[in-house]
């Protein structure tokens, strides 16, 4: 698989910034200011901040193909609490590469996953002006999840069998823009550093600090009573 480079998600979000500005018009009014509420997908790299994961330990009893960036994807929901401020629910994973261990005769093939359950409160501070592109900022944080799966072994009946997992509660922050393409749909790019250091070891470290960079796309709406509302003010 061809490896994403940050600079190259960086490229992306830049053109998808551009092609939303290509389609603003300072005489056309902003939705945001509606409290729409947002539903959406991110697709982007995680740039691992943290320790060395080894390739192998000295016993060699386990190899690893491990890339300091990957493939990341997530799911979120906001719920827009004021103009400015949304509160943000997000749920992703990143597969960070291969493991293959050897435990008593028996070769186990899997990954190693991180997954992350997130809060964030997110402020668009100049949502008064009525821009199409929105600047905004994060700041929360929730739980991460790591595990070292195993989905295929020389005998069957280990399959799963001695996976490693970590749990840690930390906080995290970021920031982007956000381009309104119509009265339901937007795009956004941005970046979000998480801190995650795991109470006990996986794969032979604690530290798996990260940056997620990302382009992402999300449906906006609002509820059906706040719609009709909204229109008797504009009559």
């Amino acid at each position: 698989m061809q490896r994403i480079t940050t600079g190259k998600l960086l490229i992306y979000g830049l053109l998808v910034f551009i092609f939303g500005l290509s389609s603003f018009s300072v005489t056309e009014a902003s939705q945001l200011t509606l409290k729409k509420h947002q539903a959406g997908l991110r697709l982007g790299v995680w740039s691992h901040q943290g320790g060395v994961i080894p390739a192998s330990d000295t016993a060699g009893t386990f190899r690893t193909n491990i890339n300091k960036e990957s493939f990341f994807l997530e799911g979120y929901y906001g719920y827009r609490i004021f103009p400015a401020l949304v509160g943000e629910f997000s749920l992703s994973i990143v597969n960070r590469g291969s493991v293959t261990f050897e435990e008593a005769g028996t070769s186990n093939i899997g990954n190693l996953l991180v997954y992350s359950f997130l809060l964030h409160a997110r402020c668009y501070p100049l949502v008064m002006v009525k821009s199409k592109v929105q600047p905004f900022v994060s700041i929360g944080g929730g739980i991460y999840y790591g595990r070292r799966s195993v989905q295929f072994s020389s005998n069957y009946y280990y399959a799963a069998y001695n996976e490693e997992t970590g749990v840690n509660l930390n906080y995290s922050f970021g920031g982007g823009f956000e381009v309104q393409l119509s009265n339901s749909i937007a795009l956004e790019t941005g970046s979000r550093f998480m801190s995650v250091n795991f109470s006990k070891e996986l794969m032979g470290i604690k530290d798996y600090d990260a940056l997620a960079f990302w382009v992402g796309v999300k449906y906006l709406y609002q509820s059906e009573k706040k719609e009709q509302k909204h229109k008797r003010r504009l009559r």
